[in-house]
């Protein structure tokens, strides 16, 4: 998969920014939040640019939560 890199991509910046606070998000959080309309591909993109984000699923809602203490390791 290419994925954008975070230092010059807008769209991950702001979805890590939602991200940022260590709580669990769910997909309309980053829709909303985020201003994106892929949240899933954000998230993988994230995840390829080194940061930790676990995946839950409640009641047919999914949460994604940024790991505390996970700087990226690929930029």
């Amino acid at each position: 998969m290419n994925h954008a890199n975070i230092k010059r991509s807008k769209r991950l910046q702001k979805v890590l920014g939602v991200l940022m606070d260590g709580k669990k998000h769910s997909t309309w959080d980053l829709v909303e939040y985020g201003r994106t309309v892929a949240p899933a591909t954000c998230v993988s993109e994230l995840r390829c640019n080194g940061y930790s984000i676990t995946h839950t699923c409640a009641n047919g809602v999914h949460y994604y939560q940024l790991e505390r203490g996970v700087e990226s390791c690929a930029v």
